[in-house]
This record gives C-alpha cells, sequence and structure tokens, in this order.
C-alpha cells in the first residue's frame, strides 16, 4: 500500500512540476525574437502524459487496498485508521 502511495506522490509531484513548465512557457518572452514552440509542445505533452501516470497509480493504489477493508486516502494519510496505516490488519 505505502509503494502504491509513494508512486502517486512522486507522479503528482512531476505533473505540478511539468505543468509549471509548460505554464512559463506559454507566457510571452521577455526577450524578442525567442520561439519556443517546440519546447511548449513537449511541455503539454508531458503534463499529457503526467495525468495518465497519475490515473494509473490511482489504480495501483486502489488496487493495493482491495480486500483490506481500508480505503485509500488520496488527501491524508492521517484520515485512516492506524491499523490501516501501518498495514497490521
Amino acid at each position: 500500500m505505502q509503494a502504491a502511495e509513494a508512486q502517486l506522490s512522486a507522479a503528482r509531484a512531476k505533473a505540478d512540476a511539468d505543468a509549471s513548465t509548460s505554464d512559463k512557457l506559454k507566457r510571452p518572452s521577455p526577450t524578442a525574437g525567442v520561439f519556443v514552440g517546440n519546447h511548449l509542445v513537449l511541455a503539454q505533452k508531458a503534463v499529457e502524459t503526467n495525468q495518465s501516470q497519475i490515473t494509473a497509480a490511482q489504480q495501483a493504489m486502489e488496487a493495493s487496498y482491495k480486500g483490506t477493508g481500508c480505503a485509500p486516502s488520496y488527501h491524508s494519510p492521517k484520515r485512516m485508521s492506524r491499523a490501516c496505516r501501518t498495514g497490521r490488519l
């Protein structure tokens, strides 16, 4: 369960970083004549890929909880019971 949560966290962090890069590339360049078209396309594709990775990580996390009686907590592990957090059911 913890590995699936770590994978989801990593996917979200990468998505945030790539989204930030994409947003920065969308802004006008302070230097006249600078063209970042290809970089913008690559950054947008990275954002799309990251969204797919987040979905896959969420599904993996849900699968890891299946049959445990615990529900995945996407926002805070503190909301889960101690038994679910430690894996001692």
